[in-house]
């Protein structure tokens, strides 16, 4: 189940239609994927960026398969001898060019995503920020795989949840 605060519908696409939203909470991030396109209108270019292990390649794919859309992995089009590299001298072309290959009409996910493609610049986007609840503390594989990615550095930097139409916590633990 999700739940979220105050929000507007978009009326034929529009997302400035769209409230200023509460983040949304939630366990089930399938039913999420599924009220997506209330969300996103008419836009066909949606970025999902967040925290490692927070879900986002998860929704994702199941947001592509929703809108009919290719999904772009960045931890996969980024792998440079054998590793994933966002920090790579051709991160960004390699990016670029797998989103010209969807004519820029693609769910993408990644960390690190604003500091590869810039804020609307291949037309109208939708911004998606997706964090995991971790309660009071994270585990020290978590710190530890966030200083190895230099996502918290990044988070300070490019300010994603800011900059992000639609904030997500799932909530999700396993049982």
């Amino acid at each position: 189940m999700w739940m979220m605060g105050r929000w507007g519908v978009p009326i034929a696409g529009s997302k400035s239609q769209i409230d200023t939203m509460e983040p949304i909470y939630t366990d089930d991030l399938d039913d999420l994927a599924n009220a997506m396109p209330l969300f996103v209108g008419d836009i066909r270019f949606i970025r999902i960026d967040g925290h490692s292990g927070a879900g986002k390649t998860y929704l994702a794919k199941r947001l592509a398969l929703k809108l009919q859309l290719p999904h772009i992995e960045l931890d996969y089009v980024l792998k440079f001898d054998g590793r994933t590299d966002y920090g790579h001298p051709l991160a960004r072309s390699t990016t670029i060019a797998a989103l010209k290959r969807a004519q820029f009409r693609a769910v993408t996910d990644g960390i690190r995503l604003n500091s590869l493609i810039n804020i609307n610049e291949f037309g109208p986007e939708f911004r998606i920020f997706i964090t995991k609840d971790y309660g009071s503390r994270l585990s020290q594989g978590e710190i530890a795989r966030r200083k190895r990615l230099g996502t918290d550095d990044y988070m300070v930097r490019y300010s994603p949840e800011q900059n992000a139409d639609m904030v997500v916590v799932n909530t999700w633990t396993v049982r």
